[in-house]
């Protein structure tokens, strides 16, 4: 339900001609903020999770910040002074340009615009937002598991592998609840965040590798 309503709001205020807007960037981390307070406040306190287990969790969550931090810099550099440097419209463009109708330039290398970050991804920063969108997905999918395994009962999958069975207790405490909440939210998060992956998997990422393959074709021959 949460990511239906998240693709509804999207359909409906998604940005247009003159229509940049903050609102989905400070979404996202406002969205970011909240899940981490309730993991390290209220989710900790029950003392079921390891320091390893919050060590690893706290790594992957800075390394999906460095990248999404990449991604925003890159793009403000490349725009102001770099090789994609903004410029006015023109109406006729070269084979490598694209005009962004959210930013109102023309810019090169343009991939598209994330309106999640509120920047044009371009080649140079591609990677970045490739690499942190898996380890948005790798953190979410850790975290939300060690959450929902510590509010409900647990059961072993397989080795060390634990999934949540009996989330019955999230009824009676406070604390569960909003608890409980905040992984489903993420789980929502989480779904978002898949469909992007396999869209720039069959997408976005032949794009990127299309010059590096021709490189190599023709070095082979």
């Amino acid at each position: 339900m949460i990511a239906i309503g998240m693709g509804a709001l999207y359909v409906q205020t998604r940005p247009r001609q003159k229509n940049r807007s903050p609102f989905f960037f400070s979404w996202t981390l406002s969205s970011g903020i909240w899940m981490f307070l309730v993991f390290e406040i209220a989710i900790l306190r029950l003392l079921e999770i390891t320091q390893l287990e919050h060590f690893i969790f706290l790594v992957l969550l800075a390394c999906t910040c460095f990248y999404f931090y990449k991604v925003k810099a890159i793009a403000d550099f490349e725009l102001a002074t770099g090789s994609s440097k903004g410029k006015e419209y023109s109406p006729v463009l070269t084979s490598d340009s694209h005009y962004c109708q959210v930013c109102q330039i023309e810019v090169n290398d343009r991939f598209f615009h994330s309106i999640w970050w509120n920047c044009c991804i371009l080649r140079q920063n591609y990677i970045y937002f490739f690499i942190g969108q898996l380890f948005a997905f790798t953190t979410i999918l850790y975290g939300t598991n060690l959450g929902l395994t510590t509010i409900c009962q647990p059961f072993l999958l397989y080795g060390i592998i634990l999934l949540p069975e009996d989330c019955q207790d999230v009824y009676f405490e406070f604390q569960l609840a909003i608890s409980f909440v905040c992984c489903m939210y993420g789980l929502g998060y989480l779904c978002v965040v898949t469909l992007i992956l396999i869209r720039h998997f069959f997408v976005f990422i032949p794009k990127y590798m299309a010059p590096q393959w021709k490189k190599f074709v023709n070095a082979t021959v």
